[in-house]
């Protein structure tokens, strides 16, 4: 499914391409692979944000989160007020 069409009816601020295709999704950054959106979620004990590159290295290349992040080129942000909903 392309990206711009799970994120049609969602209030968010997107930075960069939403013509992409996704096959997965995920909120372990391990777990994270190409056609990948990656949520930072954070918890108790850690923050999802910390795990950005990892996920990029695994060639996810979708993120959502709460606050923009430092990103390499290519990489589309989804934010919105609450990663969780």
């Amino acid at each position: 499914m392309k990206l711009a069409k799970i994120i049609e009816n969602i209030d968010c601020k997107v930075i960069g391409n939403t013509n992409k295709k996704v096959e997965h999704l995920t909120h372990m950054a391990q777990e994270a692979k190409p056609r990948s959106i990656y949520f930072c979620l954070s918890g108790k004990f850690a923050n999802g944000m910390q795990w950005v590159q990892t996920a990029l290295e695994n060639g996810c290349d979708v993120v959502v989160c709460e606050q923009s992040c430092t990103t390499k080129r290519g990489v589309t942000q989804i934010i919105v007020p609450d990663a969780r909903k």
